[in-house]
Formats: structure tokens, sequence, C-alpha cells
């Protein structure tokens, strides 16, 4: 089997890489981005899962969680 051959049985898959400086909760990876759209919090910090749609953002969201919770405001 050629390369070229290998190349095109490649599934096209989107990723995301998303870097900031925590503002507020937990540091490890269970808060990293991107995040699953979800109001569940044990699906929220799983580090490998498969969702529909998937969120990162760059923004601090005021008055939602205290620096010392699990959750961080993202």
């Amino acid at each position: 089997m050629q390369i070229n051959d290998k190349l095109y049985k490649l599934k096209n898959q989107s990723v995301v890489f998303h870097f900031r400086i925590s503002t507020s909760g937990k540091i490890d990876e269970g808060n990293c981005h991107p995040y699953p759209l979800t109001d569940d919090s044990i699906y929220l910090r799983k580090t490998n899962l498969r969702c529909s749609i998937g969120i990162a953002h760059n923004g601090i969201i005021q008055k939602y969680n205290r620096k010392d919770s699990v959750l961080n405001d993202t």
C-alpha cells in the first residue's frame, strides 16, 4: 500500500486547542477547553468524550464561580 492510499483513508475530524490563564476553578485536565455543551458537571469534566457541540472561549463570566470552586468560569 502506498502512502497516498493511506492518506485517503484518513477520517476528517475537527480538533480544537485553546490555551488561557486560569481565572477561577481548579487547575486540572477536567477544566480544559473545549467543553461539551451540557449542564451535567460530571460529563463536563471528562477528558475523553464525544459530543455534537464543544465550546471554548477567552472570556470571563463575572459572578459565576469562586476562585476555590472545582468548576471554572468558562
